[in-house]
């Protein structure tokens, strides 16, 4: 546990699949901003890697938990699905829904855990609503971030680099706080890959 250092920052990347639009937020604890910046286009590089080619990441941004309604620009987060797998779906195959999610259950040093859905993800990866492969877990915090995810990775590969980016660049913030005022984070411990969900969507992000 400690007590988190101001700023807290939040990011906060939206995402346009097909005719839904997904939003993808979380914390990072102190740092100054070309810090937290550089987090924030790791994970967003990170993410576009398990990302079909059909989808793109339209806004980023980062601002400060306050009152004052602040917000910064992230263009290098910015851009179309990396994957190589290319073409979202086989012409065989039956799309799944832009909204098609993993469900990633995150452990912290509290004994809690929350659920983040990683979305859009390529649907050649589900079949009959379940993973095609094994993703491995992550059981403790990583020394250092993982090799740059490349094609030549297994789809299977990235997902678990993204999942040991989101431990090592982001935080567990405890809720309640006041704007601006003292909170408590905690690390994040494991990050175990659950089952395949829905994320909710909304409207394209314009």
């Amino acid at each position: 546990m400690a007590i988190g250092a101001q700023p807290l920052w939040h990011i906060n990347f939206k995402i346009n699949h097909g005719r839904r639009g997904l939003n993808f937020k979380s914390h990072i604890a102190g740092g100054t901003e070309s810090e937290v910046r550089a987090k924030a286009v790791e994970l967003a590089t990170r993410l576009k890697w398990i990302m079909p080619t059909s989808a793109r990441i339209v806004f980023a941004s980062l601002s400060k938990d306050n009152t004052k309604k602040d917000s910064r620009l992230v263009p290098g987060a910015l851009g179309l699905g990396l994957s190589p797998e290319g073409v979202e779906t086989p012409a065989d195959s039956v799309p799944d829904l832009p909204t098609t999610s993993l469900l990633i259950r995150m452990e912290h040093e509290d004994g809690g855990s929350v659920t983040r859905k990683l979305a859009p993800i390529i649907d050649v990866f589900v079949e009959d609503a379940e993973a095609v492969a094994a993703i491995a877990d992550v059981t403790a915090m990583p020394g250092a971030l993982p090799a740059a995810s490349a094609a030549a990775d297994s789809y299977a590969v990235r997902v678990n680099k993204l999942m040991q980016v989101l431990m090592m660049n982001t935080n567990h913030v405890v809720s309640g706080h006041a704007p601006g005022g003292e909170y408590t984070t905690f690390l994040w411990t494991s990050a175990y890959f659950i089952r395949v969900g829905q994320k909710k969507g909304g409207r394209i992000f314009v």
